[in-house]
């Protein structure tokens, strides 16, 4: 699984440009607020099984994520 996603607000907002109609909820006022999110996962999974009875199993799993905020 792989995701990226570039977000361009501080989070913050003012209430009474809102209300006014001059900037939506998911607006930004300053371009250059914002920063870049990226999420990767793997995994694996592998069993082998001998004659003898014996089974051998191995599972992995790796996870990444990145928040650069600028």
């Amino acid at each position: 699984m792989y995701g990226r996603d570039d977000c361009y607000s501080s989070g913050q907002i003012p209430l009474d440009l809102v209300s006014q109609g001059l900037l939506n909820r998911f607006g930004y006022i300053d371009p250059s607020d914002g920063g870049r999110i990226w999420l990767g996962t793997a995994s694996g999974y592998f069993s082998q099984n001998w004659s003898i009875g014996y089974t051998f199993k191995l599972d992995s799993y790796l996870s990444l994520y990145l928040f650069d905020v600028y």
